[in-house]
């Protein structure tokens, strides 16, 4: 590994590249404004952080890079791809807070890839050809300006995290599509701050679903189709409209971090609310029971 990140540096220190056998070379944090073509010297890199300076474009030779399998572009100003990137083997491609205002055709033939981030960039839509990604497993898409919900995602059957909050731009708030139900290996899903009213019922099938966020937004009672998540391990629900949790609640048997700041609750009581998720299970099936004893 060679790391040089953090060091102010404008340009890459040349005795950087008579180190042929650098598996790992890290720049981030630095004021680069380019990558000299030498970094083809590197034959054996395989990881390659770049993330947090001032490049607009990177050099063709990096599509030379036989064993790169991680490249970290964050944070710069890089609108395009060089044409040979498709040739790479990329695992992990990491493009958020960039200028990309499309997905580079050169990303939909990395088949190899795994991780794709590329949240907070001035998207509109997502390419159809994104579905040739069949490995893909996780995908930030947040914070871009789609104009409404990008269904291409729902053609990778994969994905296991989908990351995808603040996703609504100039369009009007546009509702979760019904066939969200066909990821039915996601275990992660977040939606959060995207003006959302209701989940589709099809959100009950994705059995693998331990985390969902649905925070930020306009729920004003929690969504009866999440009562069938029975892997659930993690709600978050802050700040939307619900005034009441429902007893059906005790259906998620697997929950222990239920987040529910800022909603105007006032059932179960607030004191009960204070003292956590525990609490507010233990309450919610007391109150069950005392309802089936009564009857």
């Amino acid at each position: 590994t060679i790391d040089l990140s953090g060091k102010g540096l404008t340009s890459v220190p040349a005795e950087v590249f008579d180190n042929r056998d650098i598996e790992r070379l890290v720049l981030s944090n630095n004021r680069l404004t380019t990558i000299p073509e030498e970094i083809g010297q590197l034959q054996k890199l395989r990881e390659l952080k770049l993330d947090n300076n001032l490049l607009t474009q990177l050099p063709e030779a990096i599509t030379t890079l036989p064993n790169l399998n991680h490249i970290d572009l964050s944070k710069n100003s890089i609108d395009t791809l060089p044409a040979g990137f498709s040739k790479l083997t990329l695992h992990r491609l990491h493009l958020h807070n960039n200028k990309f205002k499309e997905i580079p055709e050169e990303v939909c033939s990395l088949l190899q890839l795994h991780t794709f981030s590329v949240t907070s960039n001035p998207l509109k839509y997502l390419p159809d050809n994104i579905s040739q990604l069949t490995g893909l497993r996780t995908m930030y898409i947040g914070r871009c300006q789609f104009l409404e919900f990008p269904r291409q995602v729902l053609q990778l059957e994969g994905l296991q995290e989908l990351y995808m909050g603040t996703w609504t731009g100039k369009g009007k708030p546009s509702p979760v599509p019904e066939d969200i139900g066909r990821l039915k290996n996601l275990q992660v899903l977040d939606l959060q701050n995207s003006s959302l009213a209701s989940l589709p019922d099809s959100v009950g099938e994705l059995m693998q679903l331990r985390h969902l966020n649905i925070s930020a937004n306009k729920f004003t009672s929690v969504p009866d189709s999440i009562m069938n998540l029975s892997n659930l391990e993690k709600l978050n629900m802050s700040g939307n409209r619900i005034s009441h949790l429902p007893l059906t609640l005790i259906r998620l048997a697997k929950l222990k971090d239920m987040g529910i700041s800022e909603n105007p609750l006032t059932y179960p009581p607030p004191d009960v609310c204070r003292i956590g998720t525990a609490a507010i299970m233990d309450f919610l099936r007391r109150k069950l029971k005392e309802k089936e004893d009564g009857m």
